[in-house]
């Protein structure tokens, strides 16, 4: 959304060359170092900012915490558990979660109860089972109702969710970026 805002605003008879991708955060780093990009909006959760900070000083790459927040619960707006404001953990169990495929599949014993989870790095896919399967639920920062609501989705807080996620921006040196690039990176600290 933040890429979109940005680029709409641009004026049309400016030169624009922009390459979005989604990865995992290492990929990302790897995409920066190797420079085939210039500049990456990394996710993370907060007890590894220390690792991503190291890894981004490594490869002489600036690094600028964004904003911390905890995931919030998405999920049919005509699911049962949409009418409560707030959501707990159990709430949750017995639910099919749909998660970031880029995520590592959680291996489970035999003790283990038996567990629901579709895993998919497609975000469109994403959306389309949270659409079709009426127990499914996902894990995602905050979206707008602009987002949720075309796909006939709410977002709910879980009370007793405690992980805490941050957003970092990680560059190249600024004096190597284009004008465009300095002008995103203005938009997303405005922004975050």
């Amino acid at each position: 959304m933040l890429a979109a805002d940005y680029l709409v605003a641009l004026p049309r008879t400016d030169a624009l060359d922009a390459v979005l991708r989604e990865c995992h955060v290492r990929q990302a780093l790897d995409y920066l170092a190797s420079g085939e990009i210039d500049l990456a909006v990394i996710r993370y959760r907060s007890e590894y900012r220390s690792y991503f900070r190291d890894q981004a000083a490594e490869y002489r790459l600036s690094f600028e915490e964004l904003n911390r927040y905890r995931y919030r619960v998405v999920l049919r707006r005509d699911n049962p558990l949409a009418g409560k404001p707030t959501l707990r953990l159990d709430d949750l169990e017995g639910l099919t979660e749909i998660t970031h495929g880029d995520t590592f599949r959680r291996h489970r014993s035999p003790e283990d109860p038996p567990r629901r989870c579709v895993y998919s790095v497609d975000r469109h896919a994403q959306l389309v089972l949270l659409r079709r399967l009426d127990d499914a639920f996902m894990w995602s920062p905050s979206l707008l109702p602009e987002q949720l609501e075309p796909w006939g989705l709410v977002q709910r807080d879980v009370e007793d969710n405690r992980v805490e996620y941050q957003n970092a921006l990680v560059a190249i040196a600024p004096e190597q970026l284009s004008t465009i690039e300095r002008g995103f990176l203005d938009h997303i600290r405005a922004r975050c």
